[in-house]
């Protein structure tokens, strides 16, 4: 997975909520997917020495979980939620969340259901 991101992030990345900063130099780069690669030799050695097998993981099974996460934090984020947590939420700051959050657990539910 980090050679993959170190690949894959050769510039800034943008999302809606995050980003990512490319600060990785070149040499730093190298160091780093060198040392990966030698763990990543070890760790087919101690496969064959041992005769593991591989795990296979569903992509579906993948997805749902994910997306079971996903609608953990958006539960956690209903106002009622939010207000046990952090305090009183004003009725204007409710009103404004409360449509959204539904619309995305709905949505959530539509992705779980197919």
């Amino acid at each position: 997975m980090i050679s993959e991101e170190l690949d894959q992030n050769s510039r800034n990345s943008n999302s809606i909520l995050d980003s990512i900063i490319y600060d990785v130099d070149p040499q730093t780069k190298r160091t780093i997917l060198n040392v990966t690669a030698s763990m990543l030799g070890e760790i087919r050695q101690l496969k064959e020495i041992f005769k593991l097998e591989k795990y296979e993981t569903s992509l579906r099974r993948s997805v749902y979980n994910t997306m079971i996460e996903i609608w953990t934090i958006l539960s956690d984020l209903r106002p009622e939620k939010l207000a046990k947590a952090y305090g009183r939420i004003s009725d204007t700051d409710k009103k404004l969340l409360e449509p959204h959050i539904l619309k995305l657990l709905e949505t959530v539910d539509e992705i779980y259901q197919t």
